[in-house]
């Protein structure tokens, strides 16, 4: 009797090991995907942050709708103000997209 593996028992194997390198392959597209997207939110949440801190630390300074941020990546802001039940206290929402990725702010500011 011959010891060793036939053709048949070879090429099962690898039919099993190539069908699950497929999704270890889809794995890592998704995990390149998911890397992307977070990189993108990060800018965005840091930019909206930053202005957000130069618009309340520098009142009345007019700012750019569009402009790179402190990493050097062009953000888009838009921003709108109203008024709240209180009286001298307004509601100011701002947005910050970058590379279709959003990310909105509230904050309320004293007249």
């Amino acid at each position: 009797m011959k010891k060793g593996f036939t053709l048949l028992e070879v090429l099962i194997a690898l039919a099993v090991l190539s069908i699950s390198m497929l999704g270890v392959y889809r794995l890592s597209a998704i995990s390149v995907d998911t890397s992307a997207y977070a990189l993108q939110k990060t800018i965005v949440v840091e930019s909206g942050y930053q202005r957000v801190l130069e618009i309340i630390n520098y009142p009345g300074k007019v700012f750019k709708e569009n402009g790179k941020n402190a990493l050097g990546y062009e953000v888009n802001y838009k921003s709108s103000q109203q008024p709240t039940l209180f009286p001298g206290v307004e509601e100011i929402t701002l947005t910050a997209e970058y590379d279709g990725v959003e990310s909105s702010y509230v904050y309320y500011e004293r007249d």
